[in-house]
């Protein structure tokens, strides 16, 4: 994260209640050019942004794509589509806006607002660029997803081939709170620099990237998570949270699972490993380091097709051929990492030296119980 640095932001009420008249204030904040052409051809591709049918999507074609600063070919757009100061945005070839998008180019100059080629805008999304250090440049062949929010204010830069989920929030900046006389909004707006998204990413659904941030290429973000820090290339971020299954009305069991019926399947059942596959080795295992991996290997079991679970036994293979696929050694070591907390009483992060360490320690679930016990100083 670069230096903050103080914005110029519009003040949407001075804007709409400022000098000039009416027609003066509308072509200012949606036209952003002089003259009453501008005007008039601008008001001409609204009430084509609404009409249905097949005149409709001609008539967006020729006089929404006319309005832009530059526009390739076979650019498509939707019905409502908003576009406000059209001629400081660039779409590269065949490109599509989808119904109801908003984009906003008022706080950036001509060429700053960048969309290139074969990009997919879905329904409903924003791109807002409202300071003059709010660019936005889009690379080729990246997807952004239903109701996607974009609001630029340090800038946002997305590479090419990502995939933005829907409901994800990428931006935004930050007010100084320091003055408890003054309302947060009249304080200032600042920005720790733009928001960097990285080529062949995938952020999942509702995925928040704050101020600041940089994405490495190649990096994969699960659902939900909040990205307030740099994220190296080539690295996948999973949110921590735990969802705890209780049944109603039953509290106080003492297990992450209500109580099965007699012969009913266990959880080691589900595992694929028989009545229980821990006492099949001849006892559960008293070292709680293989008790805590064999928990966490059970929560990844559960996603697994019965014939590709794993045995909680220590010559079970990890990582490589008959292991778990990137993914699935994550969520292991977040597993890993709850369990050892919960039960051990003993916060360790392992996300970062055991998907990293050579050799790695994720060979087999002996490999990774005796590193886990060098991290603790118990081995």
């Amino acid at each position: 994260m670069t230096a903050p640095r103080e914005l110029e932001k519009d003040d949407f009420h001075d804007l709409v209640t400022g000098g000039g008249g009416p027609v003066a204030m509308y072509r200012d904040f949606f036209v952003g050019r002089p003259g009453l052409w501008n005007l008039v051809r601008y008001e001409a591709a609204q009430i084509a942004s609404a009409m249905p049918g097949a005149p409709g999507y001609a008539l967006r074609r020729m006089l929404l794509g006319g309005l832009l600063g530059s526009v390739g070919s076979k650019v498509n757009f939707g019905r409502n589509v908003s576009i406000r100061h059209p001629g400081k945005i660039s779409i590269g070839d065949r490109t599509g806006i989808d119904d109801g998008c908003l984009l906003d180019a008022r706080g950036v100059q001509r060429g700053e607002f960048t969309i290139g080629s074969d990009v997919m805008i879905a329904r409903g999304a924003s791109l807002a660029a409202r300071t003059p250090e709010a660019a936005i440049t889009i690379g080729d062949h990246t997807t952004i997803g239903k109701a996607v929010q974009i609001a630029s204010t340090g800038g946002v830069r997305i590479g090419s081939w990502v995939a933005v989920s829907g409901m994800c929030y990428l931006g935004g900046g930050l007010y100084h709170t320091d003055d408890l006389d003054t309302p947060i909004m009249k304080q200032g707006l600042y920005s720790r620099g733009p928001v960097v998204i990285g080529d062949d990413c995938w952020l999942g659904a509702g995925v928040i990237v704050l101020d600041g941030v940089e994405v490495g290429a190649g990096c994969v973000i699960s659902a939900g998570v909040v990205v307030r820090e740099n994220v190296p290339p080539g690295t996948m971020v999973m949110a921590r949270d735990r969802v705890v299954l209780v049944p109603r009305g039953v509290t106080g069991r003492g297990s992450h699972e209500p109580d099965a019926p007699s012969g009913a399947p266990t959880a080691s059942d589900r595992a694929g490993e028989g009545p229980s596959a821990v006492s099949d080795r001849g006892a559960a295992p008293v070292d709680p380091v293989e008790r805590c991996l064999y928990r966490a290997l059970e929560s990844v079991n559960r996603t697994r097709p019965a014939g590709a679970r794993l045995s909680p036994a220590p010559e079970t293979p990890l990582a490589g051929p008959g292991g778990l696929d990137s993914l699935g050694l994550v969520t292991l070591v977040v597993e890993t990492e709850l369990a050892i907390e919960e039960e051990l009483g003993v916060a360790i992060d392992l996300s970062t030296g055991a998907m990293t360490a050579d050799p790695t320690p994720l060979a087999t679930v002996g490999t990774l119980a005796a590193y886990i016990r060098e991290r603790l100083g118990s081995g």
